[in-house]
């Protein structure tokens, strides 16, 4: 949906400029930013989100990846001088708000229906299976 909304945004945008905005220009400084979109921004970033997977869950991953948006704009304010509206403030807070809520949620014990008790013979069975779970490589352990 998100690229959905991008490509007619962008779209809209492509007729009201001409097609010499489109271009680099073939300025060294123009070559060197478009090398260091590919290789940082791409290839780089994902390298690190595969190494990041195989030691916590891909939805813990999943859930960190929304800080790029709020780091973005604090870095474009450290070293490009830029200023963050209050939308953007805004937005960054919802969105560490939603990684808190996130976070606690991984956390809290899973819900059950009112009335219903693990028997204590079968609590133990859970923790070895929890445990042998994350140890065979599913949740991040050593085994992983």
């Amino acid at each position: 949906l998100g690229s959905c909304f991008t490509a007619v945004v962008a779209a809209a945008t492509a007729f009201d400029t001409s097609p010499s905005d489109w271009t680099l220009g073939g300025t060294a400084i123009a070559l060197v930013a478009l090398a260091y979109a590919t290789v940082f921004a791409t290839a780089y970033t994902y390298s690190a989100y595969s190494w990041v997977i195989k030691r916590a869950s891909p939805s813990t991953v999943a859930l960190y990846c929304t800080l790029q948006s709020v780091c973005t704009p604090l870095l474009s304010v450290a070293f490009l001088h830029d200023t963050i509206t209050g939308v953007e403030v805004l937005s960054g807070g919802l969105i560490c708000m939603g990684l808190a809520m996130g976070v606690k949620g991984a956390e809290a014990p899973p819900a059950r229906p009112k009335g219903e008790e693990v028997p204590p013979d079968a609590q133990g069975l859970l923790s070895r299976k929890a445990h042998d779970y994350r140890t065979m490589g599913g949740g991040g352990g050593e085994g992983a």
